[in-house]
C-alpha cells in the first residue's frame, strides 16, 4: 500500500505545494465570481457553488502550509480536476478560442514536471479530450478538426520536452552526487574509484545512456 502511495509523490513537493495552492486559491476565487456574477452559472445551486468555492480554497491554504499533511494522491487529483474545471468553464463561458483553451496547459506542464510518466500520460489525455469536447461542441466541424490537431500537437509536444528536460535533470543531479561520493571515496584512498580514473585525471560515471565525466 506504501509504494502504491509512493507512486503519486510529486518529485518536487515544496514547488508542487506552491503551484497546487496558487491554483486551487484563484480556482475558488473564479468560481465565486462565477457564481455571484454569472446568472445561471451555478444551475439554481448557489448554496452548494459556494461551498465547493470555500473548500477549494481550503485544500489550497493546506497545500501552502502543510502539504506533507496532504495524501499522496492529492496531487495527482489536483491536475486531473483542473482539466475537468477548465473544461467546465469554457463551456459555461461558450468559449473555445485560444484564450480559453491554453488553460489546459497548466495542469499538464505541472504533471510533466511533477508526476511519474505513467500519471503524466493520464492527464494529458484527458486534457486532449477535454479540449477536443469543447472545440467539436462550440465550432464548426472544420474550425474544430483544425483546433483540435493544434492543441493536441501542442500539448503533446510540451509534455515530451518537459519530460524530457526533467529526465535529464535527474540524470544530472544523480551523476553530481555520484561524483561527490566518489570524490570522497578517492580522498579515502579507496582502490574502486581509483580504478575508474583515466590516465588524464577524468573520472567517469555511467548513467544510463548518458555519462557524467568530471576532472578530478
Amino acid at each position: 500500500m506504501r509504494e502504491a502511495q509512493q507512486y503519486f509523490v510529486p518529485r518536487n513537493l515544496e514547488a508542487a505545494a506552491r503551484f497546487c495552492g496558487a491554483l486551487a486559491l484563484c480556482s475558488a476565487l473564479l468560481q465565486l465570481a462565477c457564481t455571484l456574477g454569472v446568472p445561471g452559472f451555478s444551475g439554481g445551486q448557489t448554496g452548494w457553488s459556494l461551498a465547493g468555492a470555500a473548500a477549494g480554497a481550503g485544500l489550497g491554504l493546506l497545500a501552502l502550509t502543510m502539504p506533507q499533511r496532504l495524501p499522496p494522491v492529492f496531487w495527482f487529483l489536483v491536475p486531473v480536476t483542473a482539466v475537468l474545471l477548465v473544461f467546465l468553464l469554457d463551456l459555461v463561458t461558450q468559449d473555445a478560442s485560444v484564450s480559453g483553451q491554453i488553460y489546459f496547459f497548466l495542469p499538464v506542464l505541472f504533471a510533466a514536471y511533477q508526476l511519474r510518466a505513467g500519471l503524466t500520460a493520464i492527464v494529458l489525455a484527458e486534457a486532449i479530450l477535454a479540449s477536443t469536447a469543447v472545440q467539436f461542441l462550440l465550432l464548426s466541424w472544420a474550425d474544430a478538426v483544425t483546433g483540435t490537431g493544434a492543441m493536441a500537437g501542442s500539448m503533446a509536444v510540451a509534455t515530451w520536452l518537459m519530460v524530457r528536460s526533467r529526465e535529464r535533470e535527474r540524470r544530472l543531479v544523480e551523476g553530481l552526487a555520484a561524483r561527490e561520493r566518489h570524490v570522497s571515496a578517492l580522498v579515502a584512498g579507496s582502490s574502486d574509484v581509483i580504478a575508474l580514473c583515466e590516465p588524464d585525471g577524468t573520472v567517469t560515471y555511467p548513467m544510463g545512456e548518458d555519462a557524467v565525466g568530471f576532472l578530478v
